[in-house]
């Protein structure tokens, strides 16, 4: 069975809930997290003034918030 079409409607319905971003901010996501991988890669800068952005170079606690129903990602490769 094809799951394509309800897994694309559930993603625009989680992106249109809760999450009120400008079309940067998700096309910053989308190619930084989601296509590119560029965050965990390092390859990662701000758009507003080419920051590079280095997860090491974070000294502060990190809290990520994930969820069992989360139907973007799988469960195991959420953290």
């Amino acid at each position: 069975m094809d799951t394509a079409r309800e897994s694309f409607l559930a993603t625009e319905r989680w992106w249109a809930s809760f999450c009120p971003l400008h079309e940067n901010e998700i096309c910053w996501i989308l190619e930084n997290l989601f296509i590119g991988n560029r965050l965990a890669k390092n390859k990662a800068y701000l758009a507003s003034d080419r920051q590079h952005v280095d997860l090491k170079q974070i000294r502060a606690p990190i809290i990520v918030f994930a969820s069992r129903g989360d139907n973007v990602y799988a469960h195991p490769s959420r953290l």
